[in-house]
């Protein structure tokens, strides 16, 4: 799903060895000081690309949003912010078909 995803055809599959090439965030972009592609074309600002520490002072520590999995359990390296509007607290799903067990 990842190839379909990227409106750049970052990641790619290795039909010699049934694999996909992951995303390297642009990284001959960024050894020129540039972003990846992704946050560069993001109409909306809402991708940022960095050092972790330096994302989460900016953003806050904020790792865990319903219904992702708990960040201590996952351990993230992304920072999700969440919408202005959203609730604190438990959450409960309503369309018991969009879990996958």
């Amino acid at each position: 799903y990842c190839s379909w995803a990227c409106p750049y055809g970052a990641p790619q599959f290795a039909e010699a060895t049934g694999t996909m090439s992951k995303c390297n965030t642009c990284a001959e972009d960024r050894l020129q000081g540039l972003p990846p592609a992704c946050v560069a074309a993001c109409p909306l600002r809402a991708l940022d690309f960095g050092d972790l520490v330096a994302l989460r002072e900016r953003y806050g520590a904020l790792d865990t949003i319903a219904p992702l999995p708990q960040g201590s359990v996952t351990n993230p390296s992304v920072v999700i912010t969440a919408p202005a509007g959203i609730r604190p607290g438990p959450v409960t799903v309503v369309n018991a078909e969009e879990i996958q067990r």
